[in-house]
């Protein structure tokens, strides 16, 4: 199988051939992604308030899911303005009823899209997957017209791990999440350390005025975030069973770990960089 070049994730090869959960059954990636945006949406909508999002504005949201975020924005921005929504597999942003937001299926790293056309260009948990992160950031950047917004959410891995030491379940669920992330750092499908570069990164293709934020997770067995983990990890037990990187009967436990309310532990942090574009000399 072919690799990407390390350096275009900053030193991770993710594999480049497709998204790891884009072919998962329909029921059970719609209810994954409902537990993830059930997390993460009220970190966004107030990062998005924070930002001042107003009426009639441009917006362009790079890999939607299942839309929440694409609706939410489409909602505030009124039929004035207008909401791009983009996605690898768009099969949950259809029936909207919003007659001022487009659906488009669409790859970042490849497919066209508007230059210096948008008010706001947002994504979240996507650049990570990419196997060329900063192309997709580029690419994005220059979608966003002098003087708009950039904002980009990724999760890092970074603090991640039972709470409580003492927990009788705490060991063997650190070591097997610590050689679960540290596979999937050396090869894919996602580089769950990725958050952490992003001011870096927004220096790195221009953006200004930058505000940054990270959000921590805690979660415990048998909560929503558990269960998006336990989903998770089904779509990847078979890639790192037949890797090596764990056995069917560590993925059952890990399992069991999240399905225990006495396991307490800290997941992803969230982390949210805002910048805007610099004026060009002509808008200034």
């Amino acid at each position: 199988m072919s690799r990407a070049d390390p350096h275009a994730t900053g030193g991770t090869a993710i594999e480049p051939h497709r998204y790891f959960a884009k072919d998962s059954p329909e029921d059970f990636e719609r209810e994954r992604l409902a537990l993830l945006t059930g997390i993460s949406d009220p970190i966004t909508i107030r990062r998005l308030n924070d930002l001042g999002l107003q009426h009639g504005w441009r917006c362009l949201e790079v890999g939607a899911g299942d839309g929440t975020i694409a609706r939410w924005m489409a909602q505030h921005v009124g039929p004035g303005g207008s909401v791009v929504a983009t996605d690898l597999n768009p099969r949950f942003l259809g029936a909207h009823g919003l007659p001022h937001l487009e659906i488009r299926r669409h790859n970042i790293l490849e497919d066209e899209v508007e230059s210096a056309h948008y008010d706001l260009v947002h994504c979240r948990f996507v650049l990570q997957h990419l196997h060329d992160s900063l192309l997709g950031l580029r690419r994005m950047a220059g979608a966003v017209r002098p003087g708009g917004w950039l904002f980009v959410e990724e999760f890092d891995v970074g603090s991640s791990g039972a709470t409580d030491r003492n927990h009788p379940r705490a060991a063997d669920f650190d070591r097997r999440k610590r050689a679960l992330w540290a596979a999937m750092q050396a090869s894919g499908p996602m580089d769950p350390t990725f958050g952490r570069r992003l001011p870096a990164l927004f220096e790195m293709v221009g953006m200004q005025d930058l505000r940054h934020e990270g959000v921590t997770m805690v979660g415990r067995g048998g909560d929503a975030y558990s269960r998006f983990i336990q989903m998770t990890n089904e779509l990847l037990k078979v890639r790192f069973v037949s890797a090596g990187v764990l056995t069917a009967a560590d993925f059952d436990e890990l399992h069991r770990d999240y399905d225990d309310p006495s396991l307490w532990f800290i997941g992803f942090t969230c982390f949210g960089v805002l910048g805007r574009r610099p004026l060009t000399r002509e808008t200034k």
